[in-house]
């Protein structure tokens, strides 16, 4: 960011000739280096438009004394060609200072999704209107010489992105201390926004070391995730904010769609070679999930667990059975009473049974030669005990019979163990 040391040198003005042709553009220098010297968003961009108009400005003062001074009207044409153009540019960067000013803001306290993405869309036109007049200014018919302003305009740009992301980072920080202690007291129940906040950590992080080498493409996806991100947790926490739709935007599945998109998008940014297309796809149809919310149904929570019993062999065949009939049991209850906790709770199952149950198929298993200790003593089983644990304390909350888990996990353990022993 532009600091106010910097509007003497922005203000640095030829004085030697008086030339009253340059007010409006002196005016619009001086006012738009105050505004550029607070500006929280794009002003490194704005600065470099600000200080190659006023080199202009001066430029155009030595034609105008040149001009005066051989008396040949054909100087003239020199400079009065340049006013016109650079006043019109001078005033398009006032009126995007302006409403960027107020919009950079404002976009930190949306009050709802649309009007999050509507700030999103507002950063990324004012991002390529400042941009566009950055260059134009290295164009004719300005008469400068422009050295390597291309790169000068590329650092800027990437400090402009960089300052913005950390502005969000920061935004969303605030966002997340009123939860901070719920995080220490149930570490699980917020897993799901924990581990969204430290992939973004590592983005961020990503974005800064390759800055040079992330094409502005990437850059854009990833300003518009963590404002997205950001958006989400403001709305989900103002309770102003219609019940569903909060409802909607603290879900576990609202936030692990979110966190394999973002996944995604660490793998993109540091392969040089990736390209965000399809990502940018992806998070268009995320952004329309998050703007029309619809009540979870138990079918769609528990629907991934159906094709796992399929990829489970022994030891642990039985046991996935069990585990994917119980949850589909508190998914029956949940649909059945409609408890108000009843979602989160199935969908908190869902995903630990999943886990458990990647670990069972991945555990790699020879049959014929399989101990059954060895199975007993294998992580998958831990991970398995641990989700018959969680299991039965929904089973308690809901006040269903815990007897039934005891009697299902134990009869699938019993068959387990003697198609091994068989086999062995």
């Amino acid at each position: 960011m532009a600091t106010c040391s910097s509007y003497e040198k922005l203000t640095q003005l030829s004085t030697s000739t008086p030339a009253r042709a340059t007010d409006l553009i002196v005016f619009l220098i001086q006012s738009l280096a105050r505004e550029v010297c607070g500006s929280i968003r794009g002003a490194q961009t704005q600065y470099c438009i600000v200080s190659r108009a006023r080199d202009i400005c001066n430029r155009i003062k030595e034609l105008v004394e040149a001009a005066e001074r051989n008396k040949d009207w054909a100087d003239y044409g020199s400079w009065t060609a340049q006013i016109g153009p650079l006043e019109e540019k001078l005033l398009d960067l006032s009126k995007l200072v302006e409403s960027e000013g107020e919009a950079a803001y404002s976009s930190l306290s949306p009050k709802s999704i649309s009007e999050c993405l509507s700030h999103i869309k507002c950063w990324k036109e004012n991002r390529k209107i400042s941009r566009d007049v950055a260059q134009m200014l290295h164009t004719p018919p300005f008469e400068l010489p422009s050295y390597a302003w291309d790169s000068e305009l590329k650092a800027a740009a990437q400090e402009d992105d960089l300052s913005w992301v950390s502005v969000v980072c920061e935004a969303l920080t605030e966002a997340l201390s009123p939860l901070a202690p719920g995080f220490q007291e149930k570490p699980k129940q917020y897993a799901h926004i924990i581990e969204v906040v430290r992939l973004l950590a590592e983005i961020q992080t990503g974005l800064g070391l390759n800055a040079e080498i992330v094409e502005d493409s990437k850059m854009v996806l990833s300003t518009r995730c963590f404002m997205v991100i950001h958006g989400m947790l403001t709305v989900a926490r103002d309770e102003s904010v219609e019940p569903k739709i909060r409802k909607h935007l603290w879900s576990r599945r609202t936030w692990k769609m979110a966190f394999g998109l973002l996944e995604k998008l660490n793998s993109v940014i540091q392969d040089p070679e990736g390209s965000p297309d399809e990502l940018v796809k992806e998070w268009d149809e995320y952004e329309e999930y998050l703007s029309n919310p619809k009540d979870e149904s138990v079918e769609s929570v528990t629907e991934p667990l159906i094709p796992y019993p399929a990829k489970i062999q022994r030891p642990y065949h039985a046991q996935a059975l069990a585990l994917v009939k119980l949850s589909l049991d508190i998914g029956a209850h949940v649909k059945s009473n409609k408890p108000d906790d009843g979602i989160d709770r199935l969908e908190n199952i869902v995903e630990s049974t999943i886990k458990a149950l990647d670990m069972c198929a991945s555990t790699a298993t020879q049959v014929a030669k399989f101990d059954w200790n060895e199975a007993r003593a294998n992580p998958a089983s831990k991970m398995i005990d641990d989700v018959v644990n969680e299991i039965k304390e929904v089973y308690k909350h809901y006040r269903m019979n815990v007897e039934d888990v005891e009697n299902a996990m134990s009869i699938a353990l019993k068959k387990d163990r003697e198609v091994v022993e068989l086999l062995g």
